[in-house]
């Protein structure tokens, strides 16, 4: 399965930031994860900023992204907002041991860019 990156549009209006996953997995999977992680995020009105339970084996990871992100990942979130002035926040995936992208051991297919 490629590398594909999936995030929301909109976050930001709320002064929120966009939500990012990028990795070799299902895009239903994916999108469960943004809309899951995305609600939950609206409904407490602040950014995720530990680890994210929602009910699987290892929880999520979140982590501020970077200009590179907004500009190689999510510029129609720019479009649609008028602007490049928003914050990004890339979840991370574990492998199937636990491991997260950029730690030693990570599973070559689960150790994605981190933008």
């Amino acid at each position: 399965m490629p590398v594909s990156a999936l995030y929301t549009i909109g976050n930001a209006r709320l002064g929120l930031p966009e939500l990012l996953i990028i990795g070799n997995f299902a895009p239903p999977l994916m999108a469960s994860v943004l809309n899951e992680v995305g609600r939950r995020m609206r409904q407490a009105d602040q950014v995720p900023d530990r680890d994210i339970d929602i009910g699987g084996a290892f929880p999520i990871r979140p982590r501020l992204a970077g200009a590179t992100s907004r500009s190689a990942c999510t510029n129609q979130v720019g479009r649609f907002l008028g602007h490049e002035e928003y914050a990004v926040v890339q979840l991370l995936l574990p492998d199937p041991m636990g491991l997260y992208p950029g730690e030693a051991g990570c599973d070559p297919r689960y150790d994605v860019p981190r933008p």
